[in-house]
């Protein structure tokens, strides 16, 4: 499924289909920005404003910009620019799902106010930084401690999902889940590295291997790719296992596998 993006998202935002990425250009208007959403359904005006009660026909079902509210960082948060956010999978799961939230949870950006209760933690305003999209958890719990959606409080949020996520000019993020980025990351292409990236460090971690291993990457795609740069870096050898030639072939020439092995 590929969501389309109406002809108002191309002139107020930057496309970059093959990276799946939208970068929202900045609003001049004062407590309102620019917002990436899931639209069900036709609205009978053309505009972004649906009138239910209206009997339209029921097609449009694309992601629309819409011009909403900035949020306000609230105590342990930041209010972030959002430089890139990029898209997953997980998105598409969320537009099926019909959920109306801005999209996007994986995002990187720079620190644009912060919340008098976290002006000591080691930030401050203009940091580049990458995070993770879940708010509102206690990040002390025992399911905190195995994953922040575990959270017994129960007060936990899911950007992009359950609440508003990075498809925009701006977003909140709990500093518990930020970081600051090196130099040598860029942050217009970092965004992928808080989802995408997280998920591939783990698998490639948690094979316990050693200098010099053998790991195999079954799919040489995005996360694939991914797991290939961290693996070498841990001075694994990897070989790549794909049905399609052009993706291993891709990543044994960009990203150094030793070998690829594909279905022919």
């Amino acid at each position: 499924m590929t969501a389309s993006v109406t002809e108002a998202a191309k002139a107020n935002s930057e496309l970059d289909p093959a990276a799946g990425k939208i970068t929202l250009k900045a609003t001049a208007g004062k407590g309102t920005m620019r917002a990436g959403q899931w639209d069900p359904v036709r609205s009978p005006y053309g505009v972004a404003k649906i009138d239910r009660s209206h009997t339209a026909p029921q097609e449009q079902k694309k992601v629309v910009i819409r011009e909403v509210s900035v949020p306000e960082a609230g105590p342990g948060q930041f209010l972030v620019k959002i430089a890139s956010a990029s898209l997953c999978h997980s998105d598409i799961l969320s537009i099926e799902a019909n959920n109306t939230a801005t999209l996007g949870h994986e995002g990187a950006g720079y620190i644009e106010k912060m919340h008098s209760s976290v002006e000591d933690k080691g930030f401050k305003v203009g940091d580049p930084i990458g995070f993770l999209y879940i708010i509102g958890c206690c990040f002390e719990c025992e399911g905190c401690m195995i994953h922040n959606i575990h959270c017994v409080t129960g007060k936990q949020l899911l950007q992009g999902f359950t609440t508003d996520g990075f498809f925009a000019e701006y977003a909140v993020v709990d500093y518990q889940n930020a970081m600051k980025l090196p130099e040598s990351i860029d942050i217009k292409t970092a965004s992928p590295i808080f989802c995408a990236g997280i998920t591939a460090f783990h698998a490639v971690d948690n094979a316990e291997l050693e200098e010099g291993d053998w790991m195999a990457v079954v799919g040489a795609g995005g996360l694939g790719q991914q797991a290939t740069q961290i693996a070498k870096a841990m001075s694994f050898k990897v070989v790549a296992l794909d049905v399609n030639d052009e993706e291993s072939n891709l990543s044994n020439y960009s990203l150094w596998f030793q070998t690829t092995v594909s279905s022919t």
